[in-house]
């Protein structure tokens, strides 16, 4: 399988000053490899012999003398060979003495990082942000920076929980620092909680279309949490309220309303994941997102290395927010580390579909299938090739014309294009192979 050059990966034929530029900011970002003696398209040129031990040595100068704090440690050279060509990778581990500056000819010394497939100088901002990085205290138990702190909306939850919410409780869930101040986990929990949850209703496919409701959710992230969930469920007329709904113990399996659009189980774990997986750090919102035929859960705080995206479905388990996330598992908003992302995946099982979840180091975007569509904006046909679909998988249209149209060609492919256009089906393959298949399915 061939590799492109992203946010963790680089291609160069060989040694330039550039490349100084590349090893700081992966330290300062979230490391990545360099591959010396590659094109940019990913090829293979390879490196001479007699150049490897120079450039060895040319990189491990660089990251003990150019490089201010030493990076000597986070480097690591391995030489391989593709296609039968010297390639020399430089790993280049993630730093835990942010910011790390390097010495670039004619430029001086700077700090840059890494944004996409490109490395960028740090603005002040975003070097204070890796100053912040590089204290060992995690970020939720730092002191906050605002300290006139309420908490009517928290202690309300807590109360609808038959759960204390108290000065010693405060210290017990790691609100407060030993010298009795707040900590950001406080912040998030309080009134004054200016973190952002945009929630958008659009009439179409992408944000481009037409926006049917715009929201945006502030304060305690507890009431930010059960707004979301219970708009994003009133919205496809759930047979619920909000509270009652919060009520469910779901440790003990209680009982559940579930939706006509999307799986209870799916949504509620991608959104509980999101709150608690999320990088609190970076000031920008976090995004839920329903289109006609998907709902988009987007929140930046990516997965840390060496993770990928098939660990989450086998249970794997991270937490940027450990306070945080034992503080939703006390609330049974959270059954355990690990058991969110199989409990999407497993919602989907009898559907024939499932979920998608795409992620950097940055940031996480898990995309939800509708799995019943209105049943006011799709015809008798419609419904019944949906059937078709979901009980057969992929089928072409000679088959879903002899199957369900009744032999009609005008009336199957006046129907599978209107399905097409409300996101519900979508093609496979070209020509005389086309196969219809529902959104999302495998």
């Amino acid at each position: 399988m061939q590799i492109y050059e992203n946010e963790t990966t680089e291609f160069k034929r060989e040694w330039t000053e550039s490349a100084k530029k590349t090893i700081c900011a992966f330290a300062n970002s979230y490391g990545g490899t360099i591959y010396f003696g590659v094109r940019d398209d990913g090829l293979p040129e390879g490196i001479p012999d007699e150049e490897t031990d120079r450039l060895i040595r040319t990189i491990t100068d660089v990251a003990r003398h150019a490089m201010v704090p030493s990076a000597d440690d986070l480097v690591r050279c391995i030489r391989s060979q593709t296609d039968g060509k010297n390639v020399l990778e430089v790993r280049v581990a993630a730093g835990s003495q942010t910011p790390y500056a390097v010495k670039v000819k004619d430029e001086g010394t700077r700090v840059y990082i890494r944004r996409g497939a490109a490395c960028y100088e740090a603005s002040e901002q975003e070097q204070r942000q890796l100053y912040q990085m590089s204290n060992p205290l995690a970020f939720e138990e730092r002191p906050a920076r605002l300290q006139a702190l309420t908490f009517r909306e928290t202690e309300d939850y807590f109360q609808r929980k038959n759960l204390e919410f108290s000065e010693q409780k405060m210290v017990i869930l790691g609100m407060k620092t030993p010298d009795n101040r707040f900590t950001n986990l406080a912040y998030w929990l309080s009134d004054q909680c200016e973190v952002e949850t945009r929630l958008g209703f659009y009439s179409g496919e992408d944000k481009a279309s037409a926006a049917e409701e715009l929201l945006v959710y502030r304060g305690s992230l507890l009431k930010q949490y059960e707004s979301v969930l219970g708009k994003i469920y009133n919205r496809f007329g759930a047979a619920f309220q909000v509270g009652a709904f919060e009520q469910v113990d779901v440790s003990q399996g209680g009982e559940r309303q579930e939706s006509e659009s999307y799986p209870t189980d799916a949504v509620r774990e991608a959104l509980i994941n999101a709150f608690a997986h999320r990088d609190y750090s970076v000031l920008a919102p976090s995004f839920v997102s329903v289109h006609p035929a998907r709902m988009e859960i987007f929140t930046y705080g990516g997965l840390p290395q060496p993770l990928v995206v098939e660990d989450l479905r086998e249970g794997v388990s991270f937490c940027r927010n450990n306070k945080l996330a034992s503080l939703f598992m006390r609330l049974k908003l959270m059954e355990g580390y690990g058991m969110g992302f199989p409990k999407i995946y497993a919602a989907y099982v009898k559907e024939g579909i499932e979920p998608q979840v795409r992620a950097t180091p940055r940031w996480m975007k898990v995309t939800l299938p509708r799995v019943a569509p209105a049943l006011n904006s799709v015809s008798e046909l419609g419904m019944q090739i949906v059937r078709h679909l979901k009980l057969n998988g992929p089928t072409s249209r000679t088959i879903l014309q002899q199957k369900v149209a009744g032999g009609s060609y005008s009336r199957v492919i006046a129907e599978l294009k209107s399905l097409q256009d409300k996101g519900i089906v979508h093609k496979r393959g070209s020509g005389p192979k086309v196969l219809y298949a529902i959104s999302g399915s495998k």
